[in-house]
């Protein structure tokens, strides 16, 4: 210790930075006795990685061939299996006027999916695998969905990860650089909007993470607002809707990408969603 604090300040960084990115721990040997073992993040990623690939899913449009069978159409993007009886996560722009999809597996399997709702205000959307017949069953294994509360609430310079690409199998990583509470997907990806003439005739102000807006009689009139998530990850459009991951392997929201500017809607929103479906649209 003496040593380090006459040390110049670029290696004490250097080395606090490798004690914060290695963790110890004691497992038992072949010997009878414990070894301790160091653990550095990329390991941490790695397992996080191989924990959520297989509940990547790839969406297309809804294709049958000559024998009736499911098969993919065009590509429109990826999404994430949010429950074991189907439901999947995935960007509201995917989800446009169409109601039925094709949603291939990570090991390859092809089942049809339907639109359970589609919110373009936040920007998610959720929608269903059916199966191909009634005496068929799906069972599918969804990602761990954050609670975002206690240990797992996200803070500024944390580590995540996000499993994108064009078949949600490429792998990025960073650190949350910001919050952003708005009521919109658009006034997140602004931030800061000024609209006249509408509900919304204030100046939103996110940064700040203000929960009221001027209305137009000039009263302060308190709106739902979501708490979106911003790093410093680069990604493209073709990696939205895939998950953001922390350490832990634990989803904690979905990335968004608009005009090469992008954020994450975090998990909480997806929960909610799930627990309190809007109504189908129509076909």
């Amino acid at each position: 210790m003496t040593l380090m604090d006459q040390a110049p300040a670029g290696v004490t960084q250097t080395i606090n930075r490798i004690v914060e990115r290695t963790v110890e721990r004691v497992v038992p040997s072949s010997g009878g006795g414990t070894k301790t073992v160091i653990i550095k993040s990329e390991d941490f990623i790695i397992e996080a990685v191989k924990k959520n690939s297989g509940s990547i899913v790839k969406v297309s449009t809804f294709t049958q061939n000559e024998k009736g069978e499911t098969v993919n159409g065009e590509p429109l993007g990826v999404g994430f299996i949010v429950s074991t009886d189907g439901i999947v996560a995935l960007d509201s722009d995917i989800v446009s006027d169409e109601t039925k999809y094709t949603v291939t597996l990570a090991d390859g399997k092809i089942f049809k999916a339907n639109t359970l709702q589609q919110d373009e205000k936040n920007g998610l959307a959720l929608i269903k695998v059916v199966p191909a017949n009634d005496k068929e069953t799906i069972r599918l294994s969804p990602v761990e969905l954050s609670d975002l509360s206690g240990e797992n609430s996200l803070k500024l310079g944390q580590t995540v990860i996000a499993l994108g690409g064009k078949g949600g199998d490429e792998v990025f990583s960073g650190i949350i650089s910001g919050f952003r509470k708005s009521p919109s997907l658009t006034e997140a990806l602004l931030g800061y909007q000024t609209k006249t003439g509408d509900a919304l005739s204030g100046i939103i102000d996110p940064l700040l993470q203000t929960g009221a807006v001027i209305n137009a009689t000039g009263s302060e009139a308190e709106i739902k607002t979501i708490n979106f998530i911003k790093t410093n990850i680069s990604l493209g459009k073709e990696s939205s809707g895939s998950p953001l991951i922390d350490l832990g392997g634990r989803v904690v929201g979905m990335n968004l990408v608009r005009e090469g500017v992008s954020v994450a809607i975090p998990s909480s929103a997806i929960k909610e969603a799930m627990t309190t479906p809007a109504p189908k649209k129509t076909e």
